[in-house]
Formats: C-alpha cells, structure tokens, sequence
C-alpha cells in the first residue's frame, strides 16, 4: 500500500509528537530540579541542560507545524471544490448559502469545544507550547474532515447533530459534550427564574 502524506496518524507526525511529548517532560523535570538545587553550580548545570531542552522542544513543535501545514496544502490541492450552486441558488463568496452557512454552524460549535479541551489554568493563564501544538493539531484534523464533509450532496440537509457528533469525533472531543446541558442557558432562563416555588420549600 502506498504511504499518504496526508495522513493524520502516518509515522512521522505520530513520532513529532512523542518527541514533543518527551522534551516537555524532561524540561519540566529539569526546570524543578534546578529550582530545589543546593548548591550555585548545580543550579547552573541544570538551568543550562533546561536551555537546552527547551530549545529541542521549540524545533520540534515548529517542525511539527511546518508538517501540519504542509499536509493541508497537499490535502487543498486534492480535495474536489464544493458542488456548484444551482441555478437562481444564492451564493456567499462563490459557495452556495446553504454550505456556506452549515460550516459556519458547525465552526461556531466546533472552535467552543476544541479550545474547551484545555483547561484553565490561574496560576499559568497562557498554553504551553505542547498545548498550542495540541489544538492546531486537532483544529488541523477537524478543518480537512469539514473540506471533505462539505463537498457531500447532502451536506446542507444532514441534521447539525449527527454532522457536529463527526467533527467532534475526527477532532478527539467527545461528542458527549454536545448534549450536556448549558448551566449559564439555565439561569438566565427567565421562566426558571420566575417559576414559583414549590408547595414543599419552606
């Protein structure tokens, strides 16, 4: 079987990000011990092996992104255009409204969940660089599975749901998450908020 390029799990992209994985580790490891070091030379050993570290990690991470863009300049140029809009269709920048207007549904829904997946941190407000790595990968995988998605026949008329359950599967978020209640949706309900209560509160 020939090699794909393209492919989201192919060997090279899976051993970048073992890689990545390693170096933030041993980084983070480095970085403590030189922190608790004893003595001045100690601290020095280790804040230098941290430098050096790190600087592995940013190369890899920047040639794991040069490799992501480089698949989807390869997946653009192998994916059919979208179906043609038909004849008295409105169109939206060449594409017909009702694709363009689906991917901008599923985009709203998807760009939530994807960045939901890292959670907040106080103490450390801003991504890690295997983090920011992380997102653009499934942002990546997510953006050629909607390409592929939009030249579907069906694509306009498929209900949202079973398209959004797809992106959040290709993406690595689980599509548990599309049905779970909106707690803000909730209290700002004005019909729970009004709702009297029950003859049982005191």
């Amino acid at each position: 079987m020939a090699h794909d390029p393209t492919a989201a799990n192919d060997r090279p992209s899976q051993m970048l990000a073992q890689l990545a994985g390693m170096a933030f580790e041993l980084a983070r490891d480095l970085s403590n011990r030189a922190l608790e070091a004893e003595t001045t030379e100690e601290a020095t050993r280790l804040a230098s092996a941290f430098h050096q570290v790190s600087r592995g990690l940013r190369q890899t991470l920047a040639l794991e992104m040069k490799l992501i863009r480089f698949k989807a300049e390869l997946e653009r140029d192998a994916k059919p255009p979208p179906p043609p809009p038909r004849r008295g269709e409105e169109t939206i920048g060449g594409i017909p409204a009702s694709i363009w207007r689906r991917k901008e549904e599923i985009g709203q829904v998807m760009d939530r969940l994807i960045w939901g997946e890292v959670e907040a941190d106080e103490d450390e407000p801003e991504l890690s660089d295997l983090e920011e790595a992380e997102i653009g990968r499934r942002f990546h995988t997510y953006g050629l599975w909607l390409q592929d998605a939009a030249t579907r026949p069906d694509f306009a008329t498929t209900p949202l749901d079973g398209l959004l359950v797809e992106a959040c599967r290709v993406a690595g978020v689980d599509p548990a998450v599309l049905f779970e209640p909106d707690e803000d949706e909730d209290e700002d309900d004005p019909a729970l908020a009004e709702a009297p209560p029950s003859a049982d509160s005191s």
